[in-house]
């Protein structure tokens, strides 16, 4: 549109299987009303929208945005960020509307703007938590989170478990070797926030965050 003017970006829908072309802070209260609870603090709202804009231009700057659909977003949140205009209330508008704009950036670079729905006891570092490849970029530290004090116990505490033929499969996806049967699991190694780096599957070292992953 023209410099210092509000972009239309185009956004995948999912649910329609089309591209729509929407402006910027309409697609990013979308994705605030997405991933988070419209009820929650404004504050907390405005960050999420300033963290939403800022890995959507970075998508966009790296890649194009989701090229498979040549569109710059995708309301599939595997494939982009959480989406719902459904949600979008006043209370959303208004936490878009007072970051109207604003992006977080590091040596003139869209920052890699990593959140989570809860942190446990401490966040972690970028390779620890996402065995990210690239370094751990200076911004991202491992801190106490505040969050344990006020998430509900189900969501704070919980266990999940596999079935060994998944865990197999998972296992063989992030190796490359079928492992065949699974005689002995066990944790490898913890990195600074607590979290495993590193599992130890049949004497064999494989990637904590890959194997979480997979």
């Amino acid at each position: 549109k023209g410099e210092r003017q509000e972009p239309e970006i185009s956004v995948y829908i999912a649910e329609k299987g089309a591209v729509e072309t929407m402006p910027m802070e309409e697609y990013i209260a979308g994705v605030v009303a997405g991933e988070m609870d419209p009820k929650w603090p404004l504050e907390a709202l405005a960050a999420q929208a300033i963290i939403a804009r800022t890995f959507t231009l970075k998508k966009i700057a790296e890649s194009g945005g989701v090229p498979q659909h040549n569109a710059h977003a995708s309301t599939d949140v595997e494939e982009f960020q959480a989406y719902s205009a459904a949600d979008i209330t006043g209370r959303v508008r208004e936490a878009v509307k007072l970051t109207r704009g604003e992006v977080v950036c590091h040596n003139n670079q869209f920052i890699h703007a990593w959140f989570n729905a809860y942190a446990g006891p401490k966040t972690a570092l970028a390779d620890e938590g996402l065995d990210f490849k690239e370094g751990n970029p200076p911004y991202i530290h491992v801190v106490e989170s505040p969050g344990e004090k006020i998430i509900p116990e189900e969501e704070g505490q919980w266990s999940a478990a596999f079935p060994a033929e998944q865990i197999r499969a998972a296992v063989k996806e992030v190796t490359g070797e079928d492992p065949v049967s699974l005689e002995t699991i066990e944790v490898g190694k913890r990195g600074p926030s607590g979290r495993v780096t590193s599992f130890n599957v049949n004497g064999q070292k494989i990637s904590g965050p890959s194997l979480r992953i997979a």
